[in-house]
C-alpha cells in the first residue's frame, strides 16, 4: 500500500512539474507554491529578495528530514521519479544493479561546492542541481517531443497553446546537446546504478541525506529476519546490504518494510546517535566524518578561487538584452539558474538560452532574441515564474516603463530615408510611440523619441531590411522610461503585421 501511495504522490508532483514548465497555465501563486519545494532556488532567492511564505514549504521539508529522512527525494522529486521508472524497467529485463557505496567524498564535495557558489552569488551550482537540469531537459527535449506526438490531435483543442505546433522542432544548439546528454546519462546509468544522480551528483539530495543521517526514524531488521535479501532487491536506491540500511543512500521510500515476506523489517524511532554495532562497523563513523570534512573544505576552497578567475577572465555578457526586471548583467547572470521557466511561459517566444560559445558563466541563461520575436508590452509572465529573483517581479503597469534597451535608427539603411519608399513597419509596431512617422518630402519616414523607448524590440523584429535599419542596443543597467501620453499607447501590437 505504501508503494502505491508513493507512486501516486510522484505522479501528481510530476504532472504539476509538467504543467509549470509547459507554461500554458501561468498562475503566480501556483508557481511560488511549486518553487517552494526546491531548496537551492530558495537559498538563491533569499540573498536578493525578502522571505516569502511559500518558502516555508522548503524549510518544512528540511524539518521533516530530521524525522523521516529524505521524503522529498522519494515521494516528490521529478528526477527521482524518472530514475524509479528506469529501475522498474530494468528489473523487468533483469539488469544486475549495483550500489554507489563509496560516494561520500564526491557528493559532499559537490554539495559544499554548490552551497558556496550560491552564497558567493556565482551561477555554476546550476550544473549540479536537479531543478535547473530538469528545466532545460523539459524545454529542450521533453516538451518538443510531446508536442510532436500530439500534432495529430491538435485540432481538437484549437485554443490551447500547447497543441498549436505543426512541426517537429528542436533547436540544435549547445543547450539542446547539453540537455540531451543529461537525459541520456540519467536514463542509461540508472539501468545499472539506481538513483545514481540522487546519491552522487544532486546537491539537494545530498543535503537531505546529510539531515537524514540525524533522523529519529530508523529501519531495523528484527529477530524474525531470515536474511532472505528481499529487502535488498526491492530497494530502489540499492541502500540495503543484508538487512543493514545505509542512511547515506536511503531515500525513505518504505518499500523494504512492505516487501519483507516475514514482516521482519520494522521502523523504530529513537535517538539518531544510537547506532547499532553492525551499522557502526559498516560506516566507520570517524572515517566518514573525515571524508565529509575534507570534501567540504575542498569544495569551499575551489569555489572561492577558480570561479572568480573564470568570471574575471570572460566577464558576464553585457552585449545581450535581458528580460524586464533583470536589472543588469551581473545581477541577472549571477542569479539565473538556467531553468528556462521564463522561456516556457513567454507568449512571443523571444527568450532564448545562450550557448556555450557565449561563455561558461552565461550558458543556458535566456536573453532576448529580437530576430525571433519581441517582448510583449502587456506581459510580465517571465517575472511571475522566476524562482531565484534573477528577474524582479513587478506588476504590468510598472513593467511597461522598464527600459531594457535603447532604439537606434540607421537612416542609410532604412528604405524610407534612403530610397524614399513608404514603409512604417517599425512605427506601426512600437507600443509607446517612441518610433513615429513624420513627413519627409513626398513620403512619411520613421523618427525617434528616445525618452519613451523601452527596448521591447518590436521595431527591430519587423524591420524588413538586411542588415536591420532599426535595432535595439543593450544597456549597462535597466532604467525607467518616460510614460507615454495616453493617445500614443497602442492597445495591442499586431503580431501579424507586416512581413
Amino acid at each position: 500500500m505504501i508503494k502505491k501511495y508513493r507512486k501516486i504522490s510522484q505522479i501528481i508532483f510530476f504532472l504539476l512539474t509538467f504543467i509549470i514548465f509547459e507554461g500554458s497555465f501561468n498562475y503566480k501563486p501556483l508557481n511560488d507554491f511549486f518553487n517552494g519545494f526546491h531548496l537551492f532556488p530558495i537559498f538563491a532567492k533569499l540573498l536578493v529578495q525578502p522571505f516569502s511564505y511559500f518558502m516555508i514549504i522548503g524549510f518544512s521539508l528540511i524539518l521533516l528530514s530530521f524525522i523521516f529522512g529524505r521524503l522529498y527525494c522519494s515521494w516528490l522529486c521529478p528526477i527521482g521519479f524518472i530514475q524509479d521508472l528506469v529501475y522498474i524497467i530494468s528489473k523487468k529485463f533483469k539488469f544486475k544493479h549495483k550500489s554507489l557505496k563509496k560516494n561520500t567524498t564526491i557528493r559532499y564535495f559537490i554539495l559544499f561546492l554548490s552551497l558556496t557558489f550560491i552564497f558567493l552569488q556565482l551561477p555554476f551550482y546550476s550544473f549540479f542541481d536537479h531543478y535547473s537540469n530538469l528545466g532545460m531537459m523539459m524545454k529542450q527535449i521533453i516538451l518538443p517531443t510531446i508536442n510532436f506526438l500530439l500534432i495529430p490531435v491538435a485540432y481538437i483543442f484549437p485554443d490551447y497553446k500547447f497543441l498549436q505546433l505543426n512541426e517537429f522542432h528542436f533547436d540544435f544548439q549547445s543547450p539542446f546537446f547539453y540537455s540531451f546528454f543529461f537525459l541520456f546519462s540519467l536514463i542509461s546509468i540508472s539501468f545499472i546504478y539506481p538513483r545514481w544522480f540522487c546519491n552522487l551528483i544532486c546537491p539537494t539530495g545530498t543535503l537531505f541525506s546529510l539531515f537524514s543521517r540525524f533522523s529519529i526514524m530508523n529501519y531495523v531488521p528484527i529477530e524474525t529476519c531470515k536474511s532472505c535479501r528481499v529487502c535488498n532487491s526491492n530497494c530502489p536506491a540499492e541502500a540495503i546490504d543484508n538487512g543493514v540500511v545505509d542512511k547515506n543512500n536511503c531515500i525513505a521510500c518504505f518499500e523494504c518494510v512492505e516487501a519483507c515476506p516475514f514482516k521482519a523489517f520494522g521502523v523504530e524511532f529513537h535517538s539518531p546517535f544510537k547506532v547499532s554495532r553492525k551499522e557502526n562497523e559498516e560506516e566507520t563513523g570517524r572515517r566518514e566524518f573525515l571524508k565529509i570534512t575534507v570534501a567540504s573544505a575542498c569544495g569551499i576552497g575551489i569555489t572561492a578561487a577558480v570561479p572568480k578567475y573564470v568570471i574575471n577572465k570572460e566577464g558576464f555578457r553585457k552585449d545581450k538584452i535581458l528580460p524586464p526586471g533583470a536589472r543588469n548583467a551581473e545581477h541577472y547572470f549571477s542569479k539565473c539558474t538556467g531553468c528556462n521557466l521564463c522561456t516556457s511561459v513567454c507568449p512571443n517566444g523571444v527568450l532564448s538560452p545562450l550557448g556555450i560559445e557565449d561563455g561558461f558563466s552565461t550558458f543556458c541563461k535566456p536573453v532576448m532574441d529580437f530576430n525571433k520575436s519581441f517582448c510583449e508590452y502587456d506581459c510580465n509572465e517571465c517575472a511571475k515564474v522566476c524562482p531565484t529573483g534573477a528577474i524582479d517581479y513587478v506588476n504590468q503597469e510598472e513593467k511597461k516603463l522598464i527600459r531594457i534597451g535603447m532604439v537606434s535608427l540607421n537612416e542609410s539603411v532604412c528604405v524610407s530615408h534612403k530610397e524614399g519608399n513608404d514603409c512604417g513597419a517599425c512605427a506601426e509596431q512600437c507600443p509607446t510611440g517612441a518610433v513615429f512617422m513624420k513627413k519627409k518630402g513626398e513620403i512619411f519616414a520613421p523618427y525617434l523619441k528616445f525618452p519613451f523607448c523601452i527596448g521591447c524590440g518590436a521595431c527591430e523584429n519587423v524591420c524588413p531590411t538586411t542588415p536591420k535599419a532599426i535595432i535595439v542596443k543593450p544597456l549597462k543597467k535597466q532604467m525607467k522610461a518616460r510614460k507615454p501620453a495616453v493617445g500614443e499607447v497602442k492597445k495591442k501590437v499586431n503580431n501579424d503585421f507586416p512581413f
